[in-house]
């Protein structure tokens, strides 16, 4: 084994063009002829570097004493990993020796940036490392924001600023549940304010702000769907796509201006009527709509297709395949493809907004910024307009709203649907509506992109109609027959004989019993052997 020191010279230009040569301090290691050199990451300039010796920087260098020390430390280091090596039976080659020194080295850093981040308060990490990483350009960030926000309130209020990851135990997360119950938050809230938190803690963990946290509480909270029916039915669908009156039309008269403008009577023109450029065209034109055309079409769309919002306002004309008559989408929220074939309602929709577009624009046209993050944070107003929208067309079947807060659920007087339309429920009706048709629940979770069952599951409501004809099967003459029967049946009690021929006709009647078995229990009674 021989270990030395020797100096790797850099030369450098100093900011007045000077040249002044510095290098890096290397340890040598040969075996068999082969030679493996370590970097020590110390630099020192090439006059104070002494060659073979214990102590290669000389006291020319103002921080030499710290520098040697750190030198002798790695030489140390890399003997005893020699030393291990031949321990174990094995041959010190350069590679082998190699390879130990830079899992012994990775463990160090680590080791070394867990020890510079430990004391790093809770909520400095949250704010300064955690936040920062995160994608404003998705429309649930500002939920995140939210919801975290509402931890670094109870952490400011209960505890202090200073508060360490240590002290974040089970007790921390009782108390965090009972301050939210207490904020009058539904259950379901909380546990996603929880789950975020706990989301990022385990971030803290990967990146070595802490070794060990309570990542694993669980809400106990009673949960459950906070309204008894989230979707449109069969005809509120019909309704949507036959309504034209928000519809903006080319060639318009007084009385046309009139219809739609009666649902924007406070509006500025600026705010409810959207141009769309039409690039794709020697002469570039704009193409008009109403906002609440745009949006229920959009609306539509999301039924038909079963998009969420951050993938309707994203589709632009080249995420359709003309060949095999599918959109072809990246989810931005799983950032799973998907292939959806169209159907009439989608063909429709895309062929009204595509028309004279080029392939990079935008399927549909918002009253916003056009870029991403401000169609994204466009869904604020989407989901204010959709419930004027259910409310003009007078979606008015009443929902019950059950409130879960704490541990004792109540439930609220009844509002007609059109006040909890969000667009969400857009993607709900699609699968709702499918699974209604027949389609078994596997085909639709492909369809949609879920990655269980279970979650397709939690879209789906009850389908009452089926509960209820299922019992239509009992005909009203049916019915009236076992009534007849067992008026009868209460008449002949006090006669065994009159209720057992009673019993054999209609065993007879419905096939249970064949006409010999009949007319010989029938002989065997009159004969009194029975």
């Amino acid at each position: 084994m021989n270990l030395y020191f020797t100096f790797k010279k850099v030369v450098k230009k100093s900011n007045s063009k000077k040249k002044y040569e510095y290098g890096y301090v290397i340890l040598n290691y040969t075996n068999n002829s082969q030679r493996l050199e370590l970097s020590t990451k110390v630099k020192c300039l090439e006059k104070d570097f002494i060659k073979d010796n214990l102590f290669p920087i000389q006291n020319t260098d103002l921080e030499h004493l710290n520098k040697n020390e750190l030198l002798n430390n790695f030489k140390g280091n890399v003997e005893k990993i020699i030393f291990s090596i031949k321990n174990d039976n094995h041959l010190p080659t350069t590679s082998l020796v190699k390879v130990k020194v830079h899992q012994f080295q990775s463990k160090i850093f680590k080791e070394s940036i867990l020890n510079s981040n430990r004391n790093l308060p809770v909520l400095m990490v949250l704010k300064e490392k955690y936040i920062p990483i995160l994608d404003t350009e998705t429309s649930y960030f500002r939920s995140i924001k939210y919801r975290l926000g509402l931890v670094e309130d109870f952490i400011k209020l209960n505890y202090n600023s200073s508060l360490s990851f240590d002290e974040i135990d089970y007790e921390f997360y009782r108390e965090l549940e009972k301050y939210l119950v207490s904020k009058n938050l539904f259950n379901s809230t909380t546990s996603k304010i929880i789950s975020q938190f706990r989301q990022f803690l385990m971030f803290t963990i990967r990146e070595k702000y802490t070794d060990k946290v309570i990542t694993d509480y669980v809400v106990k909270l009673p949960k459950g769907k906070k309204f008894n029916v989230n979707t449109l039915n069969v005809e509120q669908i019909k309704e949507l796509i036959t309504f034209r009156k928000f519809d903006y039309y080319e060639k318009i008269n007084k009385e046309e201006i009139q219809t739609f403008q009666q649902y924007y009577l406070d509006w500025r023109q600026k705010d409810y009527l959207i141009e769309d450029n039409l690039l794709g065209l020697k002469n570039p034109q704009k193409q008009y709509y109403t906002t609440y055309e745009v949006i229920k079409d959009l609306f539509l769309f999301s039924i038909s297709t079963s998009l969420r919002w951050s993938d309707c306002v994203r589709i632009k004309i080249d995420d359709f395949n003309f060949d095999t008559l599918q959109f072809n989408i990246l989810q931005k929220k799983t950032h799973d493809e998907i292939n959806l074939d169209e159907n009439d309602i989608s063909k429709w929709i895309f062929k009204k907004y595509s028309k004279n577009k080029e392939k990079q624009q935008f399927l549909f046209p918002l009253n916003c910024l056009n870029n991403e993050k401000s169609r994204n944070n466009y869904l604020v107003k989407v989901n204010k307009h959709l419930k004027e929208i259910g409310k003009i067309l007078k979606f008015n079947n009443y929902t019950t709203q059950t409130k879960r807060i704490g541990k004792s659920p109540f439930k609220v007087p009844s509002v007609p649907i059109h006040n909890h339309i969000s667009f969400h429920m857009g993607r709900r009706t699609h699968i709702d509506f499918l699974v209604k048709e027949g389609i078994d629940l596997r085909t639709v979770s492909l369809n949609v992109g879920h990655k269980s069952l279970s979650m397709t599951t939690l879209y789906i409501d009850k389908d009452s109609k089926k509960i209820k004809t299922a019992f239509d099967n009992l005909k009203p003459n049916q019915l009236e027959s076992i009534s007849k029967n067992n008026n009868i049946d209460l008449k002949n009690k006090s006669n065994p004989i009159e209720q057992l021929k009673m019993d054999l006709k209609r065993d007879f009647e419905n096939k249970i019993i064949t006409e010999d078995y009949y007319f010989r229990k029938l002989d065997e009674i009159y004969l009194g052997k029975i």
